[in-house]
C-alpha cells in the first residue's frame, strides 16, 4: 500500500459509523445476515454464535463500518488487524443499496483506516464465482489476486429410504 488510497465517494444520503461495542453489534449482525443470504455456502447463524465468532481475536471496533441512510443500514464492513495486515472480515451491502457504491466506499472507507494506522496490506478472502462481482469490487478498489484456492465437490447419492415418508399414498 505505497499509495494513498482513493477517499470514498460515498453515495448521497450515505453517513459511515463505527461500531460503539455493546450498543451496536446486533444492527452489522442483522445487516450482514441479510446482505450475505444468499452467498455460497452461507448458513444462517443465532446473534450468539455470530457475536462470539466476532469478538475474538482482532476484535476492534474502530475497524467496524456500518453505512447508514435515513437512520437504516445500507451496508456493513467488518475487519480486523492481525500481525500488521488488515483484514476485511465481512463485507455487505443489503439489496436496496446494491450497485450504488456503498460497497465500494465501505472498502475504500476501510483501507483509508487501515493506512492511517500505519498498516502496509490488506487482504480478505473471497468466493471468486459469487453472483454479487465481488471480485470486480475488489479489483476496483485495487487490490490483486494473491492466492487462489479450488473447492472440489462430488454429490452422493442418498441411501436408500428405510421407511414410506408419511405422506406417502
Amino acid at each position: 500500500m505505497n499509495e494513498i488510497p482513493p477517499s470514498p465517494a460515498w453515495p448521497d444520503g450515505i453517513e459511515v459509523q463505527t461500531l460503539v461495542a455493546g450498543e451496536g453489534e446486533r444492527l452489522f449482525y442483522s445487516t450482514l445476515e441479510e446482505a450475505i443470504s444468499d452467498h455460497w455456502g452461507h448458513v444462517p447463524t443465532s446473534f450468539v454464535s455470530w457475536k462470539n465468532r466476532r469478538m475474538r481475536h482482532g476484535f476492534d471496533p474502530g475497524v467496524w463500518f456500518l453505512a447508514v441512510a435515513d437512520s437504516e443500514p445500507a451496508g456493513a464492513a467488518i475487519c480486523s488487524i492481525s500481525e500488521n495486515i488488515g483484514w476485511v472480515d465481512s463485507l455487505g451491502v443489503r439489496r436496496p443499496w446494491c450497485k450504488r457504491g456503498v460497497g465500494l466506499a465501505l472498502l475504500q472507507h476501510a483501507v483509508g483506516e487501515f493506512r492511517r494506522r500505519g498498516l502496509q496490506r490488506v487482504a480478505l478472502g473471497v468466493d471468486a464465482a459469487s453472483p454479487t462481482g465481488a471480485t470486480r469490487l475488489y479489483e476496483r478498489a485495487g487490490l490483486t489476486v494473491a492466492q487462489q484456492h479450488a473447492t472440489y465437490a462430488k454429490e452422493l447419492r442418498p441411501g436408500i429410504a428405510l421407511t414410506e415418508p408419511e405422506d406417502a399414498e
